[in-house]
């Protein structure tokens, strides 16, 4: 089941990248031309998005436990289980939630930021 942290989840959309090559590219002034140099692992950006069907009460669970993992170090576990280890979790969306059939049951998306470190 897909998780992020200890929070389980219908479905997560979206994936992380494992972090690649940073390149920075400079000029020097009075010099033609431009140069570039490896800055190391550290492009591990991600945006997900989090989905949950339930009643109410368990979606608002869901998005106050999603508040609660902001400003940790988590595993992330894809709809494949495929797990991303150290992942930084920086940002939460307000929830977004609709009526979903049957008709007492609701769905929320919730969007997660974060960063993947280096393995």
């Amino acid at each position: 089941m897909p998780s992020i942290g200890s929070v389980s989840c219908d479905i997560i959309k979206g994936e992380i990248p494992e972090p690649g090559e940073t390149v920075e590219t400079f000029r020097t002034p009075g010099q033609d031309g431009h140069g570039s140099q490896l800055m190391g692992k550290g492009d591990g950006g991600f945006s997900i998005v989090a989905q949950l069907y339930g009643t109410a009460a368990q979606l608002e669970t869901f998005y106050q436990a999603l508040v609660a993992v902001r400003g940790t170090t988590v595993t992330i576990t894809g709809d494949w289980a495929v797990a991303r280890t150290n992942c930084d979790i920086t940002g939460v969306s307000l929830p977004v939630k609709r009526a979903a059939r049957p008709i007492t049951m609701c769905l929320c998306s919730v969007r997660v930021w974060g960063v993947k470190h280096p393995s």
